[in-house]
């Protein structure tokens, strides 16, 4: 699987499947509510030459305050 090219990506945040990239770039965004305010855990899956390759886990903090929007990554990029 090493330098093969990925064909598809597939976010998961916090175990639930939040969607698949089929096209370069891979991205996924995601809109929080003040209700969702805390960390949670981002993995990116994937799949080159039939195989799969995950990220390691990037957690994203979510603080929207009353009247504004906060949000942080730590760790490191999830490059698949």
């Amino acid at each position: 699987m090493a330098g093969g090219l990925a064909t598809q990506v597939e976010f998961f945040e916090d175990g639930v499947s939040r969607g698949i990239a089929t096209t370069v770039p891979y991205v996924q965004t995601r809109t929080y509510l003040f209700a969702e305010n805390g960390v949670h855990q981002w993995i990116a899956r994937a799949t080159v030459d039939g195989g799969v390759v995950s990220s390691a886990p990037l957690p994203v903090t979510v603080a929207i305050p009353t009247g504004g929007l906060y949000v942080s990554t730590t760790g490191n990029d999830m490059n698949a």
